[in-house]
């Protein structure tokens, strides 16, 4: 059949028989790198190569009115929009776009959180942003905001697009203290 490259995203105890076959092993972080060494000991080399973004799509972010955080991302638990919109309740002033969701169930509870909280008046929901669209709605937002929570693999695993796309777009990030994300 030819040699095995096997791209891993997330820890799964599953990939064993795969990663025992492959020439080669890709992950996306240094951290699911060393956990992926330290539980199946491969003899396959392993590559890190994080995500990245297309920088020809980003420009400067030109922000007018109150500070504005921003979060483009899924809805998952894990992915912790909770969390922003909490802390949103502590930061006087500040307000928030969240693009993303795409269907997802979560966004009414996301939404009567904001209520309960009495924020809902400073948060604009953006909904589902075609990846071609993200680059121009970043630059609506003042600061990135990746909240990751560390569950379902995510303190060694996850590598969000969303903070390469802050970080090209040129606004500050304030994300989780998570070893993949460090």
């Amino acid at each position: 059949r030819g040699p095995v490259l096997l791209e891993l995203h997330k820890f799964e105890e599953e990939a064993a028989r795969a990663v025992s076959r492959a020439r080669g092993i890709v992950t996306i972080t240094s951290p699911l790198r060393e956990i992926i060494r330290e539980r199946f000991a491969p003899s396959a080399p392993i590559e890190v190569i994080p995500d990245a973004v297309d920088l020809a799509r980003f420009r400067t972010p030109s922000s007018d009115g109150p500070a504005r955080l921003v979060y483009a991302g899924q809805f998952h638990d894990w992915k912790g929009v909770d969390v922003l919109i909490a802390g949103l309740a502590r930061l006087s002033g500040m307000r928030a776009l969240i693009l993303g969701g795409r269907g997802d169930a979560r966004e009414g509870d996301l939404r009567g959180l904001a209520r309960s909280l009495g924020v809902q008046d400073r948060v604009e929901w953006g909904g589902f942003v075609p990846q071609e669209e993200v680059a121009r709605r970043l630059r609506r937002g003042d600061v990135g905001v990746v909240p990751t929570r560390a569950r379902n693999g995510q303190e060694i695993a996850a590598s969000p697009l969303k903070l390469f796309e802050y970080m090209a777009a040129g606004i500050p990030v304030i994300a989780s203290d998570l070893p993949s994300i460090r």
